[in-house]
């Protein structure tokens, strides 16, 4: 009987998430047919859907026959996906998913697959669909645009649902059971420069082929940032009459740069001996970065002879290179009650010239919400030295862990049915779990989900069996809430 009850969930469940959320483009900020889909969905089945001018979703389920005293449960997972592709001819904006399932993982086809948190949806889907599962009245919150500063869950007014004691976030990516997340805030920092026209040979340096990696789980592995190096590539041949034409590294704030390029001019006469200044220099470094960036490499080369370029001064540009050096980047501090855990990060993300000013990108991230602000204020001293302005993007407010009564739940039913204790982590990176904690307080919060490698890249893959023990999991759970 338990295996054909796990044959149907597993069926159910891949069936909601590879023929419907699959096919549905479903990236950041393209979320409104799947979030239409769900609302139909609801309807089709006489349940009560509302959707918002932002597209997030909440649907209210009765509780089971004879569950109806029992106290409502939150159940919630975002609906976009951070979308990649390998594949040139694959518009992540038009065309459906194509998922593989090999020896018991499921991936895409040379695309990211969407399992975070596309499993999670199809979780809840999953249980709103199926008659037999015993649960209080459930309030399932579909948000949109988590991946890019959790839009959804800061814009979602959560005013009208009833009160729920417990919540459930399936957005997770582990065997273990994250009970509190990182706050996080983007600053943008801008500084004008004065451009003038100046003719000389033209120099390109660039770092390229660092690990990198996402600024939550790599920012402690000791890694190179790409925009710091070229800085200081640059400091260590400032006494050398160059100018800076352009700056660009970093494809986005919340991942560590893997490269970066910068653009000089100078008189002809220095040119051979900056070159070669930059190069031994970048050659140490990249001797000396070989453990955590093997890959890395660093050059110099010359672009152009006698151009005429925009370049701003040359006491412009020791300001520019000594504002980067001085900016921090990296783990600011470790939690000191958790073992390995970090307390507050900051991110240098990204770096451009355009038009007439320096742009700047940061993501502060902290289980300490006190401390995310007092890292912003810091930015903001530093850049205010040189001349730069900043400005807060957006603000996630951190969720900080706490023993529960639905956590020791969460405990017993691992048990149960896995007949293992789990671990538990408070992770540095984001979930909305503090953010939409905040709009139903008094409601207690864990994150759990199956187990996900690589998510984000086009090697994103999730294991079946590990979706189904978790769904097994949240089904025991929600049918203790609800004999409660």
């Amino acid at each position: 009987m338990l295996q054909e009850k796990q044959k149907k969930f597993q069926e159910n469940i891949l069936y909601f998430f590879t023929d419907v959320i699959c096919k549905i483009p479903h990236g950041s900020g393209n979320c409104e047919e799947l979030s239409n889909w769900i609302v139909e969905f609801a309807k089709d089945r006489n349940l009560k859907a509302s959707q918002d001018k932002n597209k997030n979703v909440i649907v209210l389920c009765p509780a089971s026959k004879g569950c109806e005293n029992a106290m409502p449960v939150v159940l919630q997972a975002h609906l976009d996906m951070v979308a990649v592709s390998d594949n040139d001819q694959f518009d992540m904006r038009k065309h459906a998913i194509e998922p593989i399932i090999e020896d018991g993982w499921m991936k895409a086809n040379k695309t990211s697959l969407g399992a975070d948190d596309g499993v999670g949806a199809a979780m809840m889907l999953a249980i709103l669909d199926d008659d037999s599962i015993a649960h209080p009245e459930l309030v399932c919150i579909f948000t949109v645009d988590e991946e890019i500063g959790c839009l959804g869950a800061e814009s979602i007014n959560l005013d009208g649902i009833p009160f729920c004691p417990n919540a459930v976030n399936l957005d997770w990516e582990d065997a273990r059971i994250c009970i509190g997340c990182a706050g996080a805030q983007k600053v943008t920092a801008t500084k004008k420069l004065s451009f003038e026209d100046f003719t000389g040979d033209v120099i390109k340096v660039s770092i390229s082929g660092l690990t990198g990696g996402h600024s939550a789980l790599a920012i402690n592995d000791g890694g190179v940032n790409a925009i710091k190096m070229v800085a200081d590539a640059l400091y260590s041949v400032s006494e050398l009459p160059f100018r800076l034409a352009s700056i660009s590294g970093g494809p986005k704030m919340n991942a560590i740069p893997t490269d970066c390029t910068v653009e000089l001019c100078i008189d002809h006469e220095y040119t051979e001996e900056l070159i070669e200044s930059l190069d031994d220099f970048l050659l140490s470094e990249c001797f000396s970065a070989r453990t955590t960036d093997p890959n890395m490499a660093g050059c110099a080369e010359l672009l152009a002879e006698n151009t005429t370029r925009r370049c701003i001064s040359k006491e412009e540009t020791k300001k520019v290179i000594e504002y980067i050096r001085a900016l921090p980047t990296g783990v600011i501090s470790m939690d000191p009650t958790l073992d390995d855990t970090i307390e507050t990060s900051l991110n240098l993300g990204v770096i451009t010239t355009e038009k007439d000013e320096i742009t700047i990108e940061f993501l502060i991230r902290s289980s300490k919400d006190n401390e995310t602000q007092r890292i912003t204020t810091e930015l903001g001293e530093i850049s205010a030295k040189y001349g730069a302005a900043t400005r807060v993007e957006f603000t996630l407010k951190a969720w900080e862990p706490e023993s529960t009564p639905l956590l020791d739940l969460c405990v017993e039913s691992h048990e149960e049915i896995t007949g293992q204790k789990p671990e538990f982590v408070v992770t540095h990176g984001g979930l909305e779990c503090g953010m939409l904690g905040e709009k139903l307080p008094g409601t207690q919060w864990i994150s759990m989900g199956p187990t996900i490698f690589d998510p984000h890249t086009v090697n994103e893959r999730v294991s079946i069996d590990s979706i189904i023990q978790k769904f097994l999991v949240l089904c025991y759970m929600l049918e203790r809430l609800a004999s409660e």
